[in-house]
């Protein structure tokens, strides 16, 4: 399923949900749809993770786990080496 799936339509989808929701009338459907829901419709949750995904703070931490990647990495050979001797 995942094959049949094109983000840049789905995220298109969500900037018309929000571009028909920033008028009152759109907004109060809005509402009205998404009020008795647990969750954000699937397409809103897309679109943040979209934006977070080009966020400063997303680039950090992205940043930061390659740090920790390259850092066990050398840990690791280190401990290995070690034990080899």
């Amino acid at each position: 399923m995942t094959d049949q799936l094109n983000v840049d339509a789905f995220l298109e989808q969500a900037r018309s949900y929000d571009k028909a929701s920033s008028s009152p009338i759109g907004y109060y459907i809005r509402n009205a749809q998404t009020r008795q829901l647990s969750h954000p419709l699937p397409v809103l949750r897309a679109r943040e993770i979209d934006e977070w995904s080009r966020s400063i703070d997303y680039r950090s931490l992205l940043k930061r786990a390659t740090q920790m990647s390259v850092e066990e990495n050398v840990y690791l050979a280190f401990v290995s080496f070690y034990n080899m001797i």
